[in-house]
């Protein structure tokens, strides 16, 4: 593909008037650009594929959602001492631990962030559910193996 009509459209669009842009457009469909239009020297365009005017997400430190207690995958009841639990990827999981004073709590995470083999559940836990580190690991489900 020929980029230089392309380039020299956008040229035509910052530097003018939009209406020449659309001209020089249309003049691309029959690779005929006008060899007279040229954008200014002193500035420097950068024609790229990717939107810029929203910041990216950081996919890394996606670590799921908060899921909804009605559509539970799994119950996990977790001991005093627990260390580590696990799931898999894209279940929704109630977690159900001990308070003070013999107290039931609960939350339901669901597991669809970023593909990773383990995090600290204390990460995503309300303040306070754990008194000590909880390991949780996320077993691959078939469509993140690609099968």
């Amino acid at each position: 593909m020929n980029i230089r009509p392309l380039i020299m459209a956008a040229a035509v669009s910052l530097a003018s008037h939009a209406a020449n842009a659309e001209e020089a457009l249309a003049d691309y469909g029959s690779q005929t650009l006008a060899q007279s239009t040229s954008a200014p020297t002193a500035q420097v365009f950068v024609i790229t594929d990717t939107k810029t005017s929203a910041p990216r997400r950081d996919r890394s430190m996606d670590l799921g959602s908060p899921g909804s207690p009605g559509s539970v995958d799994k119950i996990v009841h977790l001991d005093p001492g627990a260390k580590y639990v696990n799931v898999q990827y894209g279940t929704s999981v109630e977690f159900v631990a001990l308070g003070a004073g013999n107290t039931q709590r609960a939350f339901v995470w669901r597991f669809d962030g970023w593909p990773r083999n383990s995090f600290e559940l204390n990460k995503v836990a309300p303040a306070g559910f754990f008194d000590h580190p909880v390991l949780v690991y996320i077993r691959p489900d078939s469509e993140t193996l690609g099968g």
